[in-house]
């Protein structure tokens, strides 16, 4: 069982209300790292247990912005103490996957904002689109469509955060479709675009 967790450097810097560049750098930006917790930690900090009742907010109707913020906070505070004794790997992506699945995804990195078929990423590697969906699946216990579309999303939000429109930066990504983007972002994020850009403000 894994759980991968996606931070947004911009959203926490607004949260927290200060400067967290230094004593955070890690978390954040992990196109290059991947930060690995042996699952005795994740249960001795309540790591799970507190990212499912972040998720849970909505329950709690008008406090569930204010239970959100809360229960976040708590859960920084623990992955801090995690952090600070060392229990966690940093990892380059190079040293956990094999060479294949390195190059499929520095192509996905690489062409993140052109339209991702599955059919012309499997050509540009020589392999089946049925052989390169299994081997993906297999290894990253992901779909390969899944993993697209959350890698575009986050660099979507990102560009939100910066200052595009969501319209800009749905197609800046390469949607074609904005009613598509929207959809993919609401269900990743469980808000519209138009809220991380009013949160940013």
């Amino acid at each position: 069982e894994r759980a991968v967790i996606l931070f947004n450097f911009n959203a926490f810097k607004s949260l927290l209300g200060r400067n967290i560049e230094e004593s955070h750098s890690k978390y954040f930006e992990g196109e290059n790292y991947l930060h690995i917790i042996p699952k005795e930690i994740v249960k001795k900090h309540r790591l799970k247990e507190l990212m499912f009742s972040i998720l849970e907010s909505d329950k709690y109707g008008k406090y569930a912005q204010l239970h959100a913020v809360s229960k976040t906070l708590d859960f920084i505070i623990e992955l801090d103490k995690v952090f600070v004794s060392n229990k966690v790997s940093f990892v380059q992506h190079p040293t956990i996957v094999d060479p294949f699945i390195k190059q499929v995804v520095s192509y996905i990195d690489e062409h993140i904002t052109e339209p991702l078929m599955l059919d012309k990423i499997a050509n540009s590697l020589f392999i089946s689109k049925s052989t390169l969906c299994h081997r993906f699946n297999k290894h990253m216990n992901i779909s390969l469509n899944r993993y697209i579309t959350v890698k575009k999303i986050n660099y979507a939000r990102k560009l939100i955060y910066d200052g595009m429109s969501a319209a800009e930066a749905s197609f800046a990504v390469g949607y074609e479709n904005y009613t598509s983007f929207y959809y993919n972002y609401k269900q990743i994020f469980n808000a519209p675009p138009s809220a991380d850009k009013l949160s940013d403000k």
